[in-house]
């Protein structure tokens, strides 16, 4: 490039650099390059340099959607919940009748004690999508914390018509008969889950702690599948822990309570 040219490159970009395209462009450009940077370092499970650059590209630009909810839901994980619910209002701010968003703000929200809150905001947003399960899949976790059981049963049993293939209606149904005491039908519930998916780990994990309140041996099988289906599973730690505690397998048990609390 000989002398000439570069002056001219220079001038050019000189004027784009005051050039409000070019500017806002530049501005989207950045703010894309930080949700890629955030969602890698959330892949990765590196939650506080995932926040900043989500923080980061929503500077760049305030309505970018995606950033506003994979801040929250990371907030939320931490424990922030009040700042989850303020990134994930924004975002609703922007777009009130945003799914996800709505169905976030409504776990924070349960998370926080505010069920009947949170039972609002899923009508609404079942009522936007009819066929969006993880609300609906949330509102039955509401109607439980809500003490709402025989609703909750129904609910449950209505889901199951709706979504007959899917493991967790099953898994979910499962976990209210456990509840309520029914053991042996919460029983033939988490075998169906398993029977759709092998490595649900929460149906094994679930499986294996009604099984123990039966004494049944076959508990362990279960607990330790949970665990190789998902090792961080702590759940499923603790529950392993308490049946050989029962088998008086007190070194085992020990292993089993110290890998529930890594």
């Amino acid at each position: 490039m000989n002398r000439s040219e570069r002056r001219k490159n220079l001038k050019k970009t000189k004027k784009e650099s005051h050039n409000p395209d070019h500017s806002k462009q530049e501005s989207v450009s950045k703010a894309i390059e930080n949700y890629k940077l955030g969602f890698e370092k959330q892949q990765e499970n590196k939650l506080d340099q995932a926040i900043r650059y989500y923080r980061e590209a929503i500077a760049l630009q305030p309505h970018f959607l995606e950033a506003h909810n994979n801040l929250g839901n990371l907030l939320r994980k931490i424990g922030k919940n009040d700042e989850a619910e303020s990134c994930l209002k924004k975002g609703l701010e922007i777009d009130p009748n945003n799914v996800i968003l709505n169905n976030n703000l409504a776990t924070v929200y349960n998370e926080k004690g505010r069920i009947k809150e949170a039972i609002t905001i899923l009508k609404k947003t079942i009522a936007i999508d009819p066929k969006y399960f993880d609300a609906k899949n949330n509102l039955l976790f509401c109607l439980i914390a809500d003490g709402r059981m025989e609703d909750a049963t129904k609910f449950a049993k209505d889901l199951q018509k709706e979504f007959p293939e899917n493991s967790e209606v099953y898994n979910n149904l499962g976990i209210i008969l456990f509840k309520t005491n029914n053991i042996e039908e919460a029983i033939e519930q988490y075998k169906k889950a398993i029977q759709l998916q092998e490595n649900h780990s929460e149906a094994h994990c679930n499986m294996g702690i009604a099984l123990t309140v039966c004494g049944s041996k076959d508990a362990e099988v279960h607990l330790t599948k949970a665990t190789e289906y998902y090792p961080g599973n702590h759940n499923a730690y603790n529950a392993l822990g308490n049946f050989l505690v029962e088998e008086k397998r007190f070194d085992e048990a020990i292993k089993a309570y110290r890998r529930a609390i890594e």
